[in-house]
């Protein structure tokens, strides 16, 4: 299968987080994605993930 997929913030942000419930299965279905064809985001997922990114220590 080849094409796009537009990746979902929650997919990066447990991949980023190395969260122990789901970084796993995201990072997987990522490189499976890739393997398809091109990965993507859009405006509302990039500014979603950019809001994410920092910690509450850093508030």
């Amino acid at each position: 299968m080849t094409g796009n997929t537009l990746v979902d913030a929650n997919v990066l942000i447990d991949i980023a987080t190395n969260d122990s419930r789901w970084s796993d299965w995201s990072a997987a279905e990522l490189v499976r994605a890739g393997q398809g064809g091109r990965l993507a985001i859009n405006p509302v997922i990039y500014a979603e993930r950019s809001t994410g990114s920092r910690s509450s220590t850093h508030s």
